[in-house]
């Protein structure tokens, strides 16, 4: 009684297959789910398939950008130190387009699944089709091309032929002797034959890959089956109206002839609107029918459809169950076929097939509109239910529209000048191009290609793949020009993209822009598209617009990767180009990407931000550095050296000494150095920047600039001055104004005085603009201009002033904090003379008012250095915290004196030594480490210390004279006078004489020990 209910009635009548017995239900059902899981699939590879088989890869650019990381230390003069960073520019391409495996495997497992299904709903069939389906069998095994594929030797058919018999006398056999054995034990007997001649050629065969090659070479026969399938549905969609309209009879007589004729026209309408814009007669704007979509409707029309044709043919085969099989079968395999062309990105094949289903809905539909006009107009008008009877013609048969219809598609395809059939052999050249690619076979693939475009000459497969050829061989010209040809009848970004890169290879920038315009044009919001035009601005320093781009591309970007990528590209815009940017807070960067966390540092060392909540989870991985790996690491230990904190080399030495990594050793070497140097491992940094200094002339000058800027942080003036002249040598425009600055600070006032000059006199500077230019009024001697600041410098730096010149200028600065430096410096060289009477009593005059954080920190070292000197240090009023490690590490000082009140030896004799090995350029620090050692009677530990510091500190005097004095104690009395013999140069006469004095007292002692 619920089948009364008109609902239940209609799921009763679509279901058909409930009625079945279980085992033909069982069966259906699967083969059913089977055909629409193929459906699906077709589907996503409609939307899928050119990404698959020309699949998008991340590529980078890294570039390296300079930026003022730190400041020389100097009160006056705000000297940037420049340091590099890398940014990473990271972009899109598909850097090998190709087959996809996975895919074809796919469709020759579910060819053959339907090849046995077909077989075995054949051998129920009448003789003439089983004959013809046999005949099927025949041709597909001859195109896998057992000739070619040297199964166990055999290089002729012969292996094909025994499987072509092999087929044909089982085929027979169910189809004339047992008749009786069920579907699925001959279903399980052509698939196990099917499995059987597989793996042979599987384990058997002498060519790579040889299920591909059969895959490749059999392809015909199932495009063959498909373009049956769809000649099949061509008539489903009228058939439909009519069943909507005319399914039952009219209960009040209505005519439905006029709705049928308007509907059924509306939709020839609509496919003749779509075969007219597919063959450019017309340019409407319009959505017009996608084919595959218009049959992927007809298809599960079909189902039904297919059951009511059945009746003109049910004394030939019944569709209960095997009809039904027949057509999911064939549904299978062509749906099958269309997922494969997809994947494979077979465009000649996908261009056929569309014309194959509009053509036959064309034909097909419009003769079939004929048909039921012709037989059943007067029907229609009294509301009868013509769907009931309509394979029951009464004046034209129905074979007359199977016939006309196929003549109808025929003349479409002469109009088309055979253009599908030609597009049906370009595809096929491209599949055998397609195995000879995946399987290396270049010279093959490229030549099949080339024939294949021969068919189909704007084919964009076989265009983009001889443009690949010409791009890995680097003929950018011919591989732009290919490219080009790809997208002029079916674009893909993947073309446009790669065009517009093998444009920049040959240095056409504008021609790239204008290559990813019309990109945009034809794909409007792409956010790879807009990535990349994004990088074709950059590359012609236009700023803005490539933060729009790059804007754009984030907005759209379809996924999180695309979106960060076009993220992170903005932060190495704004890093290279040092522009404000708000970005992320720290604690986000963990789920970032490598090169966004590049780039991101990168922008932090041109701001001086320290990224101090960043770990370094990069040391763990594999020892191979990439370039985005590079720039992270290197940009991170850059960034480091912002928070002087002791520093281990041992992650870098793990890069550096690897073989691979040759390309960044010199790099990670110099970010090593500047991570030590402001660590307080000086000495090993000076080495290093040294060594690369003189590694290679292309950036020697950089490598110059900064070793000059470093003896300049040390206050060795003078060797940063010929730090500097070599870097003039070596064409760096900024080291001119740094040796004006170096000479000044060395006292040299005369020499920075006409070198300054030199460089005003070589440009247009505006007289004027000297007025009020403090250094240029300082090297004129104009005090009277001159502001604190420099007042002091010129105080500090002018050996020449007289006694009441002194006066009158400490006056000009009493309560500055340049007082405060200067009583500072002349404090430390009063040390430095033993004179701590004296030092003390100008320490007292100190006033800290209005001091830095700077001036204190000097401040504080100072009175370290007076407590270090006496007998008993008292440490308690100095705060370590406000004591500076670079450029000399006075926390370390304090650690080796504050140790010597804990009397653990073992502890202060480790402070010592790094006090007296890390920092040569550190006088008081190695001459107060040699001092400590030599007072233990550790006199060899205080000349490996003085030895090593007068080896690379060459200026000092007073490590020198150290020096030669701890060389008597060792007995090393020919290095004690070859130092002798050097300071007598250095020194003034009553210096020397002093120093004489001291060293012939030594010398006199030491003769009278005897030996020990």
């Amino acid at each position: 009684m619920l089948y009364n209910y008109e609902g239940f009635t209609i799921m009763k009548r679509l279901a058909f297959w409930n009625n079945w017995n279980q085992p033909f239900r069982s069966i259906y059902l699967v083969l059913l789910f089977s055909l629409l899981g193929v459906i699906v699939y077709s589907v996503a590879m409609q939307w899928l398939g050119l990404d698959i088989y020309a699949p998008f890869e991340v590529v980078r650019k890294t570039q390296s950008i300079e930026a003022p990381l730190h400041q020389a230390v100097d009160y006056i003069f705000n000297i940037p130190v420049n340091f590099r960073s890398y940014v990473v520019f990271q972009g899109f391409l598909n850097l090998n387009a190709g087959l996809s495996e996975w895919s074809t495997y796919l469709f020759l497992g579910l060819i053959l699944l339907g090849f046995s299904l077909a077989l075995s709903s054949a051998t129920y069939l009448s003789r003439l089709w089983f004959i013809v389906f046999q005949s099927f069998t025949v041709i597909w095994i001859i195109t896998l091309k057992f000739q070619y594929l040297g199964v166990f030797g055999l290089n002729d058919q012969t292996l094909g032929f025994v499987f072509i018999a092999l087929f044909l006398v089982l085929g027979y056999t169910f189809h004339a002797f047992k008749e009786d054995t069920p579907f699925l034990l001959r279903w399980l007997a052509f698939a196990v034959l099917e499995a059987l001649m597989f793996a042979l050629i599987y384990w058997g065969a002498d060519v790579p890959k040889p299920l591909l090659f059969a895959a490749h070479h059999g392809m015909i026969i199932p495009i063959v089956l498909s373009i049956i399938f769809i000649f099949n549905v061509g008539f489903e969609v009228i058939l439909h109206i009519l069943y909507f309209l005319a399914g039952t009879k009219q209960s009040d007589g209505k005519s439905t002839l006029f709705h049928f004729i308007v509907l059924s026209l509306l939709f020839i309408i609509y496919v003749a609107l779509t075969f007219a814009h597919n063959s450019y007669l017309i340019r409407w704007d319009l959505i017009y029918l996608d084919a595959f979509f218009l049959l992927l409707i007809v298809a599960v029309l079909g189902i039904w459809g297919f059951k009511k044709r059945s009746e003109m043919f049910e004394s030939q085969l019944s569709f209960v169950p095997l009809g039904a099989y027949l057509y999911l079968a064939l549904g299978i395999i062509t749906f099958t076929t269309i997922s494969w062309i997809f994947a494979t990105a077979n465009d000649p094949l996908v261009e056929a097939f569309e014309d194959v289903i509009i053509f036959s809905q064309l034909g097909f539909g419009i003769i079939f509109f004929f048909y039921v006009l012709y037989n059943f107009v007067a029907l229609l008008r009294e509301g009868q239910a013509v769907y009931k009877i309509v394979f029951k013609p009464q004046n034209v048969k129905f074979f007359l529209v199977r016939l006309i219809g196929l003549v109808v598609v025929g003349v479409l395809v002469l109009r088309a000048d055979y253009l599908p059939y030609y597009q049906v052999i370009s595809g096929y050249y491209n599949g055998l191009a397609d195995y000879y690619d995946v399987t290396d076979q270049e010279e093959a693939a490229f030549t099949t290609y080339k024939i294949a475009r021969q068919y189909a000459s704007l084919g964009h497969k076989a265009n983009l793949k001889i443009a690949e050829h010409y791009y890995d061989n680097e003929d950018w010209v011919r591989a732009a020009h290919y490219y080009g040809q790809a997208t002029l009848k079916h674009a893909s970004p993947q073309a446009y993209i790669k065009r517009a890169q093998s444009q920049l290879n040959s240095s056409m920038v504008f021609e790239a822009k204008f290559t990813l315009e019309d990109a945009l044009r034809e794909f409007p919001g792409d956010a790879r598209l807009a990535n990349t035009q994004a990088l074709v601005y950059e590359q012609l320093n236009q700023t803005d617009s490539t933060f729009i781009y790059l804007d754009v591309a984030a907005q759209h970007a379809k996924n999180e990767e695309v979106k960060e990528i076009a993220e992170a590209n903005k932060i190495a815009l704004m890093a290279k180009n040092g522009v404000e940017y708000d970005l992320v807070s720290q604690q986000e960067l963990a789920d970032k990407s490598i090169p966004y966390q590049a780039n991101y540092m990168a922008y932090s060392n041109r701001k001086r931000q320290l990224l101090d909540s960043l770990d370094m989870p990069i040391a763990s991985q594999d020892s191979l550095l990439t370039y985005n790996r590079f720039s992270w690491l290197f940009n991170y230990t850059v960034n480091q050296s912002l928070g002087n904190k002791p520093f281990t080399n041992d992650t870098l030495e793990q890069f550096i000494g690897v073989v691979e990594n040759g390309d960044f050793r010199k790099s990670l070497r110099y970010a090593s150095a500047v991570r030590e140097n402001y660590a307080g491992e000086v000495s090993s940094a000076f080495s290093k920047v040294y060594e690369l200094a003189n590694d290679h002339i292309a950036d020697a000058g950089f490598y110059e600039v900064l070793h000059g800027l470093w003896y300049y942080d040390q206050g060795y003036f003078e060797e940063a001055t010929d730090r500097f002249t070599r870097a003039i040598e070596l064409k760096v425009p900024e080291a001119k104004t740094y040796k004006v600055l170096s000479l000044i600070r060395a006292g040299n006032l005369f020499q920075a005085h006409k070198l300054y000059m030199d460089q005003i006199g070589a440009s247009s500077i505006d007289s004027s603009a000297m007025a009020n230019d403090q250094l240029y009024q300082f090297l004129q001697g104009n005090t009277e201009a001159l502001s604190d600041d420099f007042l002091y410098l010129w105080l500090h730096t002018n050996e020449g002033l007289t006694e009441e010149e002194q006066v009158v200028l400490k006056r000009k600065l009493e309560g500055t904090p340049y007082e405060a430096l200067f009583y500072i410096q002349k404090a430390n060289a009063l040390l430095t003379k033993g004179e701590l009477e004296m030092a003390q009593s100008i320490f007292d005059k100190i006033t800290l008012t209005q001091a830095s954080e700077a001036v204190l920190s000097d401040f504080y070292a100072l009175q370290l250095r007076m407590e270090a000197a006496k007998e008993n240090a008292d440490l308690t009023a100095i705060p370590k915290e406000k004591l500076k490690i670079y450029p000399k590490n006075y926390q370390l000082f304090y650690d080796a004196i504050a140790a010597r009140e804990t009397k653990d030896t073992m502890q202060i004799a480790a402070f010592t030594e790094q006090l007296g090995m890390k920092n040569v350029f550190f006088e008081e620090g190695v001459l107060e480490a040699a001092r400590y050692f030599d007072q233990q009677g550790a006199v060899q530990k205080a000349y490996d210390i003085l030895v090593n510091a007068a080896r690379v500190n060459t200026s000092s005097v007073a490590i020198l004279k150290a020096y030669a004095l701890q060389a008597l104690k060792v007995g090393l009395t020919s290095y004690a006078r070859d130092a002798k013999e050097e300071l007598a140069l250095l020194l003034n006469d009553e210096e020397y004489e002093t120093f004489s004095e001291v060293y012939a007292s030594l010398e006199e002692e030491r003769s009278t020990i005897g030996w020990e």
